[in-house]
């Protein structure tokens, strides 16, 4: 509003109010008439800025509303599966497939490992690679107690002493083991004569004093592991080891079912944290928009305002030089309330409803 509007509001208002217009029940003069239309058409034009400027904020509000809206229902709806699922994996319980007899274990393990040392030495006679040479010697190692471990177990499921087919068979499994044993007591005794050791003891022993000393060895540790492996399984039958197995099985199957659930829940928890993530994200960049869409509209309502404000100044500006100016001192209807401008939607809150 400048200078010259207030001086041209003050002109027409002494004109018009020499002339006693506008008449006491006449409506607005044609002055006025013509600033209020022309100030209507000022906020017409604020009005289609903003809506301008607004609908683009407004398309992406509303789109991004909706989506994380579908993003909250999706959440919603694989959250009781993953909670189902995830009760589900922790209340299945995998049963113990271990061994409980941990003292035959350690027994066992220590055998094994008293056989390796002599073992990785001797075969190195072979002339083989030392990977090889060591796979051997691990293998006769493991084998001796493996072997007393299944002579203990037949001892006492097919007792010789109750049918002449289980001392059969203890006696052929014997036999083989003897074989066994002897072989590897000859290697032994090549390998101490070969390289000269009794000498360097000042031990005075044949080969075959040598061999027969191995083999007792030999024999010594495969008795000790069969008596341990015999008072170890009292109680084995078929039935006990058939039900084992059993066990075994099942406990692969419950294990490998809830090593599925449990991946399942996996994939299912980082789906829901990539939607609540994405959630969070939605949510941060609509309270922008809407910040951004409100700071808009006060803008535009505050310049809006002003131009109404401005259009009633110079009204009462013209208003009052027409009183004083009137020869009949009639103050006209229309003078005692201001012009009513229309500023919808600037009239109220700002709805951001989609």
């Amino acid at each position: 509003m400048t200078f010259f509007e207030k001086l041209i509001a003050k002109w027409n208002g002494r004109v018009d109010g020499k002339k006693n217009r506008p008449g006491p029940q006449d409506d607005l003069s044609i002055y006025e008439k013509t600033l209020v239309d022309g100030y209507e058409a000022t906020v017409q034009i604020l009005t289609r800025e903003w809506h301008q400027k607004d609908s683009k904020l407004e398309e992406d509000y509303c789109g991004m509303l909706q989506t994380a809206k579908n993003v909250l229902e999706e959440i919603k709806k694989i959250e009781p599966s993953y909670e189902a699922l995830k009760d589900k994996a922790e209340n299945i319980i995998v049963p113990d497939g271990t061994y409980k007899n941990r003292g035959y274990l350690v027994l066992m393990a220590f055998l094994a490992a008293s056989e390796f040392p002599l073992n990785s030495v001797i075969f190195n006679l072979l002339g083989e690679a030392r990977w090889l040479t060591y796979l051997i010697a691990i293998g006769i190692a493991v084998a001796i107690p493996f072997a007393a471990h299944y002579m203990g177990i037949l001892l006492r499921r097919e007792s010789p002493l109750h049918s002449w087919r289980g001392g059969l068979k203890c006696g052929a499994f014997f036999l083989i083991v003897f074989f066994v044993l002897s072989l590897i007591a000859w290697f032994r005794e090549k390998y101490i004569v070969g390289m000269g050791v009794t000498k360097l003891l000042g031990i005075q022993l044949d080969p075959m004093m040598v061999n027969v000393l191995f083999l007792s060895m030999n024999l010594l540790i495969f008795t000790v592991a069969t008596i341990a492996s015999y008072f170890t399984h009292l109680d084995v039958t078929d039935r006990m080891i058939k039900e084992h197995r059993e066990m075994i099985m099942k406990r692969k199957r419950i294990k490998k079912t809830k090593d599925e659930l449990e991946d399942e829940t996996e994939e299912i928890s980082k789906k829901l944290k990539k939607l609540k993530k994405r959630l969070e994200e939605l949510e941060e960049s609509i309270a922008k928009i809407h910040a951004r869409r409100e700071k808009l509209f006060q803008i535009y309502k505050e310049r809006v305002e002003m131009a109404v404000k401005s259009c009633h100044y110079l009204v009462n500006l013209y208003r009052l030089s027409n009183t004083r100016a009137r020869k009949d001192g009639i103050t006209p209807e229309c003078f005692k309330q201001e012009p009513a401008i229309s500023i919808a939607p600037f009239d109220g809150e700002f709805d951001q409803t989609c």
